[in-house]
């Protein structure tokens, strides 16, 4: 297993990402909404609760933005 750490720019502090955070982290490689994210999770976990997918990843998205460890997407939607 291998830890992935992200360290906020403007204040230094570090996070420790769990396996989870982590890909999603991959995945954003690629710029990539929520939307698309929490599709992809309930498709590659469909055992699993979709709500609570979606509400884990909704508040995953929230801690990166409030990091500034990822920036929103202001691209408007058919632009």
């Amino acid at each position: 297993e291998t830890n992935l750490v992200l360290v906020e720019p403007a204040s230094g502090a570090v996070h420790h990402l769990n396996p989870v955070a982590a890909g999603v982290w991959d995945l954003l490689e690629a710029p990539a909404c929520l939307e698309e994210i929490i599709g992809l999770f309930r498709e590659t976990f469909p055992d699993q609760d979709p709500d609570r997918i979606g509400a884990d990843l909704e508040r995953l998205f929230r801690e990166l933005l409030t990091a500034r460890v990822i920036l929103p997407d202001h691209r408007q939607v058919g632009a």
